[in-house]
């Protein structure tokens, strides 16, 4: 094969290999900012004062168990970061 070809097939094949991570990250449950959500990432809890975030243990398509919780949190009452925490939570 001559270069440009190699290169166009690697790209080619790239680029089927990203669309199907995409696939993968669309089917997670995300934040109420839309962020992908997996065990072990910090969130925090709209309304709540959390200074440090709470880590995810799990996730599945019924909601997010938090380390140390018994609870289980719906996606949208979490965000990814505390200012976009506190800023749902003014617009509560």
């Amino acid at each position: 094969m001559e270069p440009d070809a190699e290169y166009r097939h690697e790209i080619h094949r790239l680029e089927a290999e990203v669309e199907q991570l995409q696939a993968i990250i669309d089917k997670l449950p995300k934040t109420a900012d839309g962020v992908p959500m997996v065990p072990g990432m910090r969130v925090w809890r709209i309304g709540h004062q959390t200074a440090l975030g709470e880590i995810v243990l799990d996730v599945s398509s019924r909601g997010v168990h938090l380390v140390g919780k018994s609870d289980l949190y719906e996606t949208r009452a979490l965000c990814s970061t505390k200012l976009a925490a506190e800023a749902a939570g003014r617009e509560e």
